[in-house]
């Protein structure tokens, strides 16, 4: 009962272009819900997915990159499929530091250091940098 309520919900939502509802949909369509191997419906599920990656949810857009890569319910596009692969990756990684630039400028620091890839120069821009964030907060 709460599952049917549940998917119910996540439906509603769905067709209100709810991004996150709509990748939820297609996971379950692509996993048949539990279900037997007849149950799933890939086609669905890419279609699903593509329309929450269209809204910009990343995870979507990762899964359908991976679909067009494999060609699982969709005609392969191996070039179209990295792009969305490379476009999600991206859009995280960006999240990422606008949610912590602060974080961002260490990390880098802290990986340039480690790998002994970053010459002094470099790191000194790092450093510019993360004192000019500082200021602006």
């Amino acid at each position: 009962q709460n599952r049917v309520g549940g998917a119910a919900m996540m439906a509603k939502a769905a067709m209100s272009s709810h991004a996150t509802a709509l990748h939820s949909l297609a996971v379950i369509q692509f996993n048949g819900s539990g279900g037997t191997r007849k149950e799933k419906d890939l086609k669905a599920g890419v279609a699903l997915c593509a329309r929450a990656a269209s809204l910009g949810h990343v995870d979507a857009m990762r899964e359908l990159g991976h679909c067009l890569q494999d060609g699982y319910g969709v005609t392969k596009n191996i070039p179209e499929g990295r792009r969305l692969l490379l476009e999600a990756n991206a859009r995280e990684a960006a999240a990422a530091v606008a949610a912590s630039p602060r974080a961002f400028v260490e990390t880098a620091l802290q990986l340039a250091h480690s790998s002994g890839i970053g010459c002094l120069h470099h790191r000194l821009q790092y450093r510019s940098a993360l004192t000019k964030l500082e200021a602006a907060q």
